[in-house]
């Protein structure tokens, strides 16, 4: 049997190129997440803006998961008084 290859790319898209950019391509699901996971965290350090995606290869129109870039996490620090109470 013969090895189907490739099943996912991971691309970026940025405003000024809307063709997206296949990063790294993987066989399966978890090494797309992987290979995801680590251009996310490679393009934040480069502080890049755009949109990072996981692609089903055969249509190379669906897309399995999707994450802007730089992430937008909020982190909150509880400031009320039961939360100083605690410390």
């Amino acid at each position: 049997m013969q090895d189907p290859g490739p099943q996912f790319d991971i691309v970026f898209t940025t405003a000024a190129h809307a063709t997206p950019t296949v990063l790294r391509s993987a066989v399966s699901a978890d090494d797309a997440t992987l290979a995801f996971a680590a251009e996310a965290q490679r393009l934040q350090a480069r502080q890049a803006r755009g949109e990072l995606a996981i692609r089903r290869r055969h249509d190379g129109q669906t897309l399995v998961l999707r994450q802007p870039i730089p992430a937008r996490q909020t982190w909150v620090r509880d400031t009320t008084s039961a939360a100083r109470s605690l410390a």
